[in-house]
């Protein structure tokens, strides 16, 4: 309960990572996700990746599973697999269609398209999987 209340105060004093921290330990998953994904730029991106992937590493599958975002983020950085840099330009590449999609809501009158601009990261993704993907070696276990 006292983790609940600080994160909330601290969420609102503008201190999103101090919230983010009380709020994974109230184990306030909806709090908490809501928090890495962040308004306009994630929290793994303001310098909280550390604790962010360490509370990821302690949900359950189901609770990655029910958020697509959370999930990819997470094997972006886990596997290793995918270059860093291609994750956050995928992972950006989401965020504009989120905000894209949220806009026709929010604002009917609005003309811009962010997505138009963000889908270079899923382009370079596609030229990497070409070109480099294939080519990757196996993983042992």
């Amino acid at each position: 309960m006292i983790y609940s209340r600080a994160s909330i105060w601290y969420e609102e004093n503008g201190l999103e990572i101090e919230a983010f921290r009380h709020a994974a330990a109230a184990d306030d998953v909806e709090r908490a996700a809501r928090l890495v994904e962040g308004e306009g730029m994630p929290l793994y991106f303001r310098g909280a990746m550390i604790p962010v992937l360490n509370w990821m590493d302690s949900l359950p599958t189901a609770v990655l599973d029910a958020r697509p975002s959370l999930l990819v983020t997470y094997l972006v950085f886990k596997s290793g697999y995918i270059p860093k840099i291609l994750g956050i330009l995928l992972i950006i590449a989401g965020l504009g269609y989120l905000v894209d999609s949220f806009a026709i809501f929010l604002l009917p009158n609005f003309e811009a398209s962010i997505a138009m601009v963000t889908f270079i990261g899923e382009l370079l993704f596609m030229f990497w999987l070409l070109f480099k993907g294939s080519k990757t070696p196996e993983v042992q276990s």
